[in-house]
């Protein structure tokens, strides 16, 4: 049964989240992204992503979209590489990132302000604790699917460290 959360970073952000059991005990950090990619008109265009976001730490595969105007990267877990680093790439490339859907692995923390969803090297993100549920309970190992609009996406950004 898929449960539903909320990805929070300082501000409040528009995230829609499934909760599921972690894929591997122990894996933490950003595990996959699909990014919007807008701005990509050619085969070279598409190329010169793809081969930026090959040079990424941890990168397990690559694929950029030219006629979907997209890109998925998936990492091996414990990679330490978060979003801004491949917002980053696609800006460096000449174009702008636009809407994403992140896989994040981690471990749920409580702290003093609620859930913490921390995903090693890849940061920790807040969660709204009303739809976590049952699933909440500290240090139990899950994995997040969240959708970021492309108007919050740049505040969905690690909470700083403790």
């Amino acid at each position: 049964m898929m449960q539903t959360a909320m990805l929070r970073s300082w501000i409040p952000i528009a995230a829609i989240a499934g909760l599921l059991s972690a894929p591997g005990a122990g894996a933490a950090g950003l595990l996959e992204v699909d990014q919007t990619i807008f701005g990509m008109d050619c085969a070279p265009c598409a190329f010169g992503v793809e081969r930026g976001l090959k040079k990424l730490p941890g990168v397990a595969s690559v694929r950029v979209s030219l006629n979907d105007g997209r890109s998925v990267v998936r990492f091996n877990p414990d990679a330490g590489v978060g979003l801004e680093q491949i917002r980053a790439v696609v800006r460096d490339n000449g174009f702008t990132p636009k809407s994403a859907t992140l896989t994040v692995a981690g471990t749920l923390v409580r702290d003093d302000q609620g859930w913490v969803l921390d995903a090693g090297g890849a940061g920790r993100y807040r969660l709204d604790a009303a739809l976590l549920g049952q699933a909440a309970e500290p240090g139990r190992a899950v994995t997040l699917r969240a959708q970021a609009a492309e108007d919050v996406a740049d505040r969905l950004s690690p909470l700083p460290a403790r």
